[in-house]
């Protein structure tokens, strides 16, 4: 939704700058406006990809890879999971790392225990892993 509505804003943009410059009398400043007007609009929208297609773009591993890589470090098949989280993890606007976080409840001593990772974005490296039981 956020991503058609800003393509619709950019088009609309595009529209109104060409119909604007349309009506001058400098036609060589018309072509150089109309370009900046293009570029800007393919700018925002590249700014604007999901977090798939950067993925596809950057070799990036994606959240289903970085809950995998965590749930085997951690010995747990999947089916024994209470809950699972996962996200990418932002620093200064840029892509980070992931954050898996998830539990796991032991029938035999009655305690939950919960595991948060930390995920290299393009190797699986295991950056931090913590766990607390309760």
């Amino acid at each position: 939704m956020k991503r058609s509505k800003l393509i619709f804003i950019t088009l609309m943009t595009l529209s109104m700058t060409l119909f604007l410059f349309g009506c001058s009398s400098s036609s060589e400043n018309d072509a150089s406006a109309a370009n900046a007007a293009i570029t800007e609009a393919a700018v925002t929208e590249a700014d604007d990809t999901s977090e798939s297609t950067r993925a596809e773009n950057t070799s990036e591993l994606g959240t289903s890879a970085a809950e995998s890589i965590a749930l085997a470090d951690a010995g747990v098949s999947a089916s024994d999971v209470k809950y699972i989280n996962s996200y990418t993890e932002y620093d200064d606007g840029e892509p980070h790392h992931y954050e898996v976080e998830f539990a796991v409840y032991d029938s035999t001593t009655g305690l939950e225990t919960t595991y948060k990772y930390e995920i290299h974005l393009t190797s699986g490296e295991i950056l931090q892993c913590y766990t607390e039981q309760h």
